[in-house]
């Protein structure tokens, strides 16, 4: 068995799979479960289901579970891959889960747990990792980065994201978003921000910056006044394929 080659894997902060030697058995990311806001009124057929009140479904986190095997290893050095693998996981915060599965995404999480169950008579290990993580894969590249060898033509769309401010800007946050969810799949335009200016207050001013904002699908109508550059970064989310 450790002759065969690793090919798949994952890889989260310091810890990769592949180079601990780990076989991937199974692999599971079950859909999340559905954040649901019900109203049960008396003398009314059914439930009032207000769950999508912003036009989309949300969704809890969901968990990803990954089953792996080391073969053919001496308890003694077992030990020290258990403790290794537990060390290099569940110290780290939120971060960024790679896996070759989905190779043009990553999932946003962090480790919940780590399993480990030796077996004797093969001398093997095998080691079950639980991860918390965002109920979407994220895309490594941002709409509208025009980089041709990973554009989706199912999947993707390309618009423009930039808008230069002179004087003022009245804007729809809603409307943007929903003109980038004509998807054939289950995927949505994420909006992330960050703005660099100090004064995190809705942008009321825009002076001599480029200044990015993040928003989720809500209903949002402002106006931007001064001199500068409005840039929506629009990060692509997709269901587990």
């Amino acid at each position: 068995m450790g002759n065969l080659e690793i090919n798949e894997y994952i890889q989260f902060m310091g810890f990769n799979s592949k180079n601990e030697k780990l076989y991937l058995m199974e692999r599971n990311a079950p859909t999340p479960d559905e954040k649901e806001i019900l109203k049960n009124l008396p003398f009314k057929q059914g439930v009032l289901d207000f769950s999508a009140l912003l036009g989309s479904r949300v969704f809890e986190n969901r968990e990803i579970e990954y089953v792996f095997m080391l073969f053919n290893t001496p308890y003694n050095q077992r030990k020290i891959v258990e403790r290794n693998i537990k060390q290099k996981l569940m110290v780290h915060p939120r971060n960024k889960l790679y896996d070759t599965h989905d190779s043009d995404y990553y999932w946003l999480g962090k480790c919940k747990s780590v399993e480990v169950e030796n077996g004797e008579q093969f001398n093997q290990l095998t080691v079950t990792i639980v991860f918390d993580c965002y109920p979407y894969m994220i895309s490594h590249t941002n709409y509208f980065d025009d980089l041709w060898d990973v554009f989706d033509f199912d999947d993707d769309v390309a618009n423009y994201t930039k808008y230069t401010v002179k004087g003022s800007l009245d804007f729809h946050c809603l409307m943007l978003v929903l003109s980038l969810l004509n998807l054939k799949s289950q995927q949505t335009a994420d909006l992330l921000s960050r703005s660099t200016m100090k004064n995190q207050s809705f942008l009321k001013q825009v002076v001599n910056k480029t200044i990015t904002y993040l928003c989720d699908l809500v209903s949002m109508m402002s106006m931007l006044k001064g001199l500068g550059r409005f840039n929506f970064i629009i990060r692509k989310r997709s269901w587990d394929d």
